[in-house]
């Protein structure tokens, strides 16, 4: 129901300019709000609410977003929506994210560096990446 009713919201318009307009607010708290969507008749939440959004967001819109400025031409749409990717705030931890963090600290015990990488939703996805290829089933 809830991605039902983000359809619903760019129906009368465009979705493409839709998604654009949130790209280029670079804005993530813009960008989780309008993705979040709330049951106003069981007055009971959200639906899609601001953690879901945020992984929305990471997962689709702003890749979306990259790929159609990429084809179509449109620079400016496919640089921003990676400039915003790139800078986008770490997602809620799972299991996943955690345990390829401990095995990478594990590897690094006894060097006096700690992880070298700044905590971005898009450090996660490449954690996500490093488990499914290489700590996944063995």
């Amino acid at each position: 129901m809830g991605m039902a009713e983000l359809l619903h919201r760019s129906w009368d318009t465009d979705l493409v300019g839709w998604v654009s307009a949130l790209v280029s607010t670079q804005q993530v708290s813009e960008v989780k709000s309008a993705l979040t969507v709330a049951e106003p008749e069981l007055n009971a939440g959200t639906l899609i609410g601001a953690s879901r959004a945020a992984d929305l967001a990471v997962s689709v819109v702003l890749p979306f977003a990259h790929a159609w400025g990429f084809i179509t031409k449109i620079t400016a749409l496919s640089e921003g929506a990676m400039s915003f990717y790139r800078s986008w705030p770490p997602l809620q931890e799972n299991a996943i994210t955690k345990e390829t963090l401990r095995v990478l600290s594990a590897h690094m015990e006894g060097n006096s560096a700690k992880l070298p990488f700044k905590r971005t939703a898009r450090r996660q996805q490449g954690l996500i990446y490093l488990y499914k290829r290489y700590l996944q089933g063995g």
